[in-house]
């Protein structure tokens, strides 16, 4: 079950406790997967990855 449907209504008949505690990692997780988009973002932007240089064993940017 994806977190947003959740959060729409979209779930299994359950007592309101387990609803709720559901609820919240749902939210968690959505802001989880925002972060760590952001995170990524922010990395290719940043951070270009080394490129090996096998002549002599030392990592250049390209």
């Amino acid at each position: 079950m994806r977190p947003k449907r959740h959060l729409d209504g979209d779930h299994p008949d359950m007592p309101e406790i387990a609803k709720g505690m559901l609820g919240i990692q749902c939210y968690q997780f959505i802001g989880l997967n925002e972060r760590t988009e952001g995170y990524s973002k922010m990395i290719e932007q940043h951070a270009p990855l080394p490129i090996s240089d096998d002549s002599n064993n030392r990592f250049t940017n390209g």
